[in-house]
């Protein structure tokens, strides 16, 4: 296993090979391959591969490479060829252009897979790291060790490894070589050097021999990322003689990356309350999480801290305080940040909102969405602010989010051009005010190219809302042309798309979308798109788009309640008209002052309903409910006369059950 990692680390990150540079897409960029001089060859019906390593860029391109044939050719042969995703994954990092190319992978690389695998073991990645220390000379890494690799360690340690792609090659009768074509995919991410192997197996009518597999590196043209790394708290209390320190890494979740782990007393002394340290912790490919235990005794406090960091730095907590207590059972003054409640300030159309969220004790993860709640007209306050909407937060997928950001299309820029699509975050901000959003930027240095960023958001009901408006600014006016995109898809296809030019400070009023197809309201589940585009061929424009969320406002209906008919009643020899009972209306929101009530709705049914409360009347001095409620007048008033609707409940409602029994009676 620990030779596996080793090597595929290694393959990983090469960087000493010729780079082969890539081409316009059209253009076959053949690999640099030679036949092995035929006297040199043993006798017998042979296959091989014409070379065996190469380093390619990751731009989109595509490559060749021969397949050779030796001795008896009079028929048909053929050699099966099997993909294995190192680091590289088939159908997102590269493909083998081949109409008879099956996928057969699961979208996980070998190194994803034994990585995690090992995590999972009692062997730890510090081992691997100490006994592997060729690693760190990525330099040394050449073609013969992705030989090796491929020859001696794939076939013993990738038993029950699935390959992620296979096609056959099929040798005619006389025909002595074949050519095989894949591509590169650019996927627009930050990943490093990514490498895959091409094999040949199940020769038919041949046998293979020497040169059986062909180890592709695929360089990184995205800018390099690094992993941060944190303490998970800024201070830590020990327990029954031992002090657990956890610490996090995100970012580059693909690379090698260590640090070194140091102590400093406080109060506590080195040697006697606890154990120094100095040593180095690793974190290999998707280990994302170390614990370290630390042996305690008596009481004091002293200071871990991360320095010398290789392939990282440091995040929130670079430094955290280990405190040593005699009392095992005594936690109280253990430091954990617990979930924080916020609230944000919005304005809409000149009405101000408050956005109340509440920021996780994670750090590695933001809020997806809040609750919007109205503080009134301007003129008057509701007595209770009514929550009449869902704000949803541009934070991505990665931390708990809604949002994508790998959304591209057009012309690549070049040069000092931008091709930006990310999430943006202060990891030091508890508040997303404006510190966490995304960051669309499109710049083309020719204004004869087009193109654009955009990110779009898992889908959410739509049945609740009446609008939606995006929280966003432009924030660059240079050239001009500058176009900000909102568009709404139902079942994958979009339905609204409001658009807004030039620049623009921070708005929730730029592009309000009414949820309405052919003016009739939208079902089922839509899903968000924010665009920043250049689609003016005669400027240049710099369209650079922040983007902190979307406000989804709820429906809303008034609701003015009408007092039943008064009856007459006899007291004594005197008649009196007089209401039987007194019905109010105490849920909802009102404005004061005012005798009706607004509601929304509301995914929370508990939050939406319509409650009734029945009150004794007074009728000549005596208190009671003098009659029962047999049904309601119900009147649905959109504004119009000819829309106005009056439903008599439950009388339309029981005859609406028996035409219902009625037509299923029929249909039997």
């Amino acid at each position: 296993m620990k030779k596996l990692l080793s090597l595929l680390l290694s393959l990983s990150m090469l960087a000493s090979m010729a780079v082969i540079p890539a081409k316009a897409e059209e253009t076959v960029m053949p690999l640099n391959a030679s036949r092995i001089d035929s006297e040199k060859l043993p006798s017998g019906n042979l296959i091989y591969l014409g070379t065996a390593s190469a380093n390619v860029k990751e731009e989109d391109a595509v490559y060749s490479f021969p397949i050779y044939r030796e001795g008896d050719l009079s028929e048909e042969a053929s050699v099966t060829i099997h993909s294995l995703d190192l680091t590289a994954i088939y159908g997102e990092d590269y493909i083998i252009l081949d109409d008879n190319a099956e996928k057969t992978g699961d979208g996980v690389s070998i190194l994803e897979r034994y990585a995690t695998a090992e995590a999972d073991t009692d062997e730890t990645s510090d081992n691997i790291s100490e006994e592997n220390t060729d690693i760190e000379n990525y330099s040394e890494f050449d073609s013969e060790m992705a030989q090796q690799f491929a020859d001696e360690v794939v076939p013993d340690a990738m038993a029950g490894i699935e390959y992620s792609s296979g096609t056959t090659v099929t040798f005619a009768p006389g025909e002595n070589e074949k050519t095989v074509k894949f591509k590169i995919l650019d996927d627009k991410k930050s990943e490093g050097t990514e490498g895959f192997s091409l094999l040949l197996v199940n020769p038919d009518n041949a046998e293979l021999y020497e040169v059986t597999s062909l180890s592709v590196n695929i360089e990184d043209d995205e800018p390099k990322e690094k992993s941060v790394v944190s303490f998970s708290r800024n201070s830590y209390t020990s327990k029954d003689g031992n002090a657990t320190v956890t610490i996090k890494r995100k970012n580059a979740e693909y690379s090698l990356c260590d640090f070194t782990l140091l102590s400093s007393s406080i109060t506590a002394v080195a040697g006697e309350n606890y154990e120094e340290q100095i040593k180095t912790v690793t974190f290999i490919p998707y280990e994302t999480e170390k614990t370290i235990e630390i042996p305690v005794s008596g009481e004091g406090e002293f200071k871990l801290l991360m320095s010398d960091m290789t392939g990282c730095e440091s995040g929130k907590y670079a430094e955290t305080v280990v405190k040593i207590k005699n009392n095992a059972d005594d936690e109280s003054d253990i430091s954990l940040m617990g979930n924080e409640n916020q609230t944000n300030d919005i304005t809409i159309n000149g009405l101000k909102y408050n956005v109340k969220y509440t920021m996780p004790s994670d750090n590695t993860k933001d809020p997806a969405e809040g609750k919007i709640y109205a503080t009134g007209d301007g003129t008057h306050n509701y007595d209770i602010p009514p929550e009449v909407g869902t704000y949803y937060f541009a934070t991505e997928v990665n931390r708990d989010g809604l949002f994508y950001y790998d959304g591209y299309w057009g012309d690549k820029p070049w040069g000092c051009g931008h091709w930006d699509n990310k999430y943006e975050i202060d990891t030091r901000e508890r508040n997303m005010g404006s510190s966490h959003y995304g960051k669309l930027e499109y710049y083309h240095t020719s204004m004869w190219d087009k193109g654009g960023v955009w990110t779009h958001s898992k889908t959410v009901p739509s049945v609740y809302y009446q609008y939606m408006t995006p929280d966003m600014e432009s924030t660059s006016n240079a050239f001009g042309g500058q176009l900000a995109r909102f568009k709404i898809a139902n079942n994958d296809s979009i339905v609204i798309n409001e658009s807004k030019s030039g620049k623009f400070g921070r708005t929730l009023d730029a592009m309000p979308a009414t949820l309405l197809n052919n003016n009739q309201p939208l079902n089922g589940n839509i899903s968000m798109e924010i665009h920043s585009a250049d689609e003016d061929k005669s400027k240049t424009p710099k369209s650079y788009v922040r983007f902190y969320g979307v406000a989804a406002m709820y429906k809303k209906v008034n609701v003015e309640l009408n007092q039943p008919p008064t009856q007459e009643y006899c007291i004594g020899n005197e008649k009196i008209n007089a209401l039987p009972m007194q019905v109010e209306l105490n849920s909802g929101a009102q404005i004061a002052g005012s005798k009706t009530r607004d509601f929304w709705t509301n995914p929370n049914e508990d939050d939406c309903n319509i409650v009734f409360t029945i009150n004794d009347t007074d009728i000549n001095g005596h208190k009671g409910k003098y009659g029962y409620i047999s049904g309601y007048k119900i009147t649905i008033d959109p504004g119009t006369t000819d829309d106005k609707i009056t439903v008599n409940y439950p009388e339309e409602f029981i005859s609406y059950l028996n035409s219902k029994k009625e037509q299923n009676f029929l249909t039997k």
